[in-house]
């Protein structure tokens, strides 16, 4: 059975590495004063809004962290492959595939 030990992270990691350019959030504050609609009132009453927009970066890290939630942090089925083959004296370790995924590994950063 073989082990992708890069597997969904590492995509991640390297969409992340190709972004090209981050740009900042546009952030806008209007504060519009209008005047009370009792007469003789000389209070104002101030609105506030705020908009947020976010950049392309935080929207694409967003969408990353809701996929990443839906994945299951170990794969059971695979741990008792692994499990089962290791105390049969079954399992064979590919020195040479390690050393790819290692170097592999590497080459993201």
């Amino acid at each position: 059975m073989a082990i992708d030990a890069t597997g969904a992270r590492a995509t991640i990691l390297r969409s992340l590495n190709t972004e090209s350019k981050v740009k900042p959030a546009e952030t806008s504050k209007t504060n519009d004063a209008k005047p009370s609609s009792a007469p003789g009132q000389a209070s104002q009453t101030k609105e506030a809004s705020e908009n947020v927009s976010l950049t392309g970066m935080a929207q694409k890290l967003q969408s990353i962290e809701d996929n990443l939630s839906e994945i299951p942090v170990v794969d059971d089925d695979k741990v008792s492959s692994l499990r089962e083959q290791i105390s049969n004296g079954t399992y064979q370790i590919n020195a040479e595939r390690i050393a790819d995924k290692m170097i592999d590994f590497d080459a993201l950063f």
